[in-house]
């Protein structure tokens, strides 16, 4: 992740590569057979596997940075695409002091391909939740909480989830901002961030709030692993996710039963899911609202019709996994209760715990293994279908 300054953060790197015929590009129907949302059949193949998630309800509510104007054309294009259930979906504007204003916020073409990717996701994981894009004016800490608040009210009231993939250094003000993310009968899913240093380079720690944050899930990220015909065979962690332990917060309760990994500070990610790139996942974007990094694809020329792109990233891992959170149907009542669900599964049968592989979320960045139990690659590991969470 990149901060952009005092009291502002950015997006959380969505790697992106434009779409080209590869067994290792994932699809909802892929995605959803990996993670036990449909029965694993045909190696859950991308290329062969066609049924997708079903279920969902209430709203998982993401908020995001700016004006998308071809959000539901998009969506619905994906849906249509993927065999995904039309979406039902809604977009709220706010501004530096309120939302459900008339006026939209700035067009940010940057920050699109991150909705875009949010959007697809989510609804691919619960097709039938409501999705309710909040969209706010800028990265500053002041209006991204205006829209985190109205999310965390509307998701309360239906019983679901909040995603949002924006993240950055941990800094000594946070505390004072985590109380925006308490909202009883919401749970909070954050990207754990993208291994990138200020600057350039990889020596350096990403530990990023408001991941570290003890009142939301931290989601990490993972590689899909294939055989040479494409079948599924498990994950790693992926090497540039995310993770590792906070600077400010000490050991949260639910994290009682990792101290011998944590010590005593806040460890991130909690939980992990698909984010390497090179095992992206297709998602739809025009090139009106996103740029040239979407490619225009035919059924002929790419077997898909819109202008896509694969994109990864832990930007990915949070909507997906609030998805399939919302899809389990238990809605926990806050992000507390769903953490204490996942430390409880760890070592359990409804979770791939990932003890092999590396990641870069040792001590100052350092290349560290992934472990039996938590490990600050991938938390406790990656759901095995909708008992996990």
């Amino acid at each position: 992740a990149t901060s952009s300054g005092v009291g502002a953060f950015a997006v959380e790197d969505t790697s992106q590569q434009v779409i080209v015929n590869n067994p290792s590009i994932n699809t909802p129907a892929s995605v959803a057979c990996i993670y036990g949302l449909v029965p694993k059949t045909l190696g859950c193949r991308s290329h062969d596997v066609l049924r997708t998630a079903r279920g969902g309800s209430g709203v998982i509510a993401i908020v995001d940075v700016g004006y998308y104007p071809t959000a539901l054309a998009d969506l619905q294009t994906f849906s249509k695409n993927f065999g995904v259930p039309r979406p039902k979906f809604k977009n709220v504007f706010c501004n530096s002091t309120a939302c459900g204003v008339a006026t939209h916020p700035p067009f940010n073409e940057d920050a699109n391909g991150e909705t875009a990717l949010d959007l697809d996701w989510a609804h691919a994981m619960a097709p039938s939740a409501e999705l309710v894009l909040v969209s706010v004016n800028s990265f500053s800490f002041n209006d991204l909480m205006v829209g985190v608040d109205y999310a965390a009210r509307v998701a309360a009231k239906a019983g679901g989830q909040v995603s949002m993939s924006i993240g950055g250094p941990e800094f000594s003000g946070q505390t004072t901002l985590d109380h925006n993310f308490v909202k009883r009968g919401a749970t909070f899913f954050l990207s754990s961030g993208d291994h990138k240093c200020p600057g350039g380079g990889d020596n350096c720690a990403d530990v990023n709030w408001p991941a570290t944050s003890p009142n939301v899930v931290a989601a990490g990220g993972t590689t899909i692993v294939r055989d040479s015909g494409g079948n599924f065979l498990g994950e790693t962690p992926w090497i540039d996710g995310g993770g590792g332990l906070s600077a400010v917060y000490s050991r949260p309760a639910f994290q009682n039963g990792v101290a011998a990994r944590v010590g005593n500070s806040r460890g991130v990610p909690d939980v992990a899911l698909i984010a390497d790139p090179a095992t992206g996942v297709v998602v739809i974007c025009s090139q009106s609202s996103c740029g040239n990094g979407f490619e225009h694809c035919t059924v002929a020329t790419c077997g898909f019709d819109g202008d896509i792109a694969v994109i990864g990233g832990t930007s990915l891992s949070a909507p997906a996994l609030a998805g399939i959170t919302n899809n389990a149907g238990k809605s926990e009542p806050s992000s507390a209760a769903e953490q204490r669900l996942l430390y409880k599964e760890l070592g359990g049968a409804r979770l791939n715990d990932i003890k092999t592989g590396q990641c870069k979320n040792g001590p100052g960045g350092a290349v560290t293994n992934a472990l039996t139990g938590w490990d600050v690659c991938t938390g406790v590991g990656t759901p095995k279908g909708k008992t996990a969470l």
